[in-house]
């Protein structure tokens, strides 16, 4: 059997996304309405409590309700794009649909909270650093005034830290596909099986999910400038926000079913038996 290359993981990529839409209907619908309404009702609560609408006591509390329906709705999408990512990934990895019964599930969900918690745990360390830095610098009297010079030093520093964000996320990246077929979270073998893979893994999703992202790119600035109007009763919103939520469902879709696929292509270790 020949090694799967670049262009087999795309074409089986999206080969698997045409397959699961019809095999998994039901699901897919489910997680587009979820995503469509929450989508809408946070955008009606950020114009509620726009300032240029009611600068009161009033608007401060819409402003309060809007940060916690929105970590509530983010919850929510972690929760129901981790189902629909596993039900994915099992299918494109063993050809079946159903329902997992060997806890990959859990697995994956506790992965997507290590991660996701390592970032923000990671991101907050560096907020934190460069305002005691700010704060120090300007208390000592070396620099009254903040150049754009030193922003842009910090903002260098924040690039670099996504950048190697971005690294670590895809170096692990197997850990997801492999927790959804059932087994176990093996960090070190993940590490070992994407060594001296990283940047074909980024070329491989890149080019799978491309044309999905322009797509979400194009309908975002229209949702965006119809935001910027406070006017979410108008045909343009309510067209671009019904299929900018159907595009990011089909990310999702594809990009679970391209984890996969690259997952077959590199996964070795994670395969071996733990000894």
């Amino acid at each position: 059997m020949q090694p799967l290359t670049l262009t087999d993981c795309f074409k089986g990529a999206w080969r698997d996304t045409g397959r699961v839409l019809l095999k998994m209907p039901v699901l897919i619908f489910v997680v587009f309405a979820l995503m469509l309404v929450t989508e809408c009702i946070r955008d009606r609560l950020q114009i509620a409590a726009h300032p240029a609408l009611d600068a009161d006591a009033m608007s401060r509390g819409r402003s309060a309700l809007l940060v916690l329906f929105s970590f509530g709705a983010f919850i929510l999408t972690a929760i129901v794009s981790a189902i629909l990512s596993v039900r994915v990934i099992r299918y494109a990895l063993f050809g079946d649909a159903s329902r997992s019964r060997d806890g990959a599930l859990g697995r994956y969900i506790l992965l997507m909270l290590i991660a996701f918690g390592g970032i923000l745990a990671f991101l907050l360390a560096l907020i934190v650093a460069a305002a005691v830095l700010i704060h120090t610098v300007k208390s000592s009297g070396a620099i009254r005034d903040l150049s754009y010079g030193v922003l842009g030093s910090y903002g260098a520093v924040y690039l670099l830290a996504l950048c190697l964000i971005a690294f670590v996320w895809t170096r692990l990246s197997l850990l997801f596909p492999h927790t959804a077929a059932g087994g176990k979270i093996r960090w070190r073998s993940a590490w070992q099986d994407t060594r001296g893979h990283f940047w074909v893994m980024i070329v491989t999703f890149g080019l799978t999910i491309l044309p999905i992202m322009i797509v979400s790119v194009v309908l975002g600035y229209v949702r965006l400038y119809a935001l910027r109007q406070l006017d979410v009763s108008g045909l343009t919103y309510d067209i671009a926000t019904f299929l900018s939520t159907a595009a990011t469902v089909l990310s999702m879709i594809t990009g679970a079913a391209c984890s996969a696929w690259v997952y077959r292509r590199f996964a070795t270790a994670l395969q071996q038996p733990v000894t």
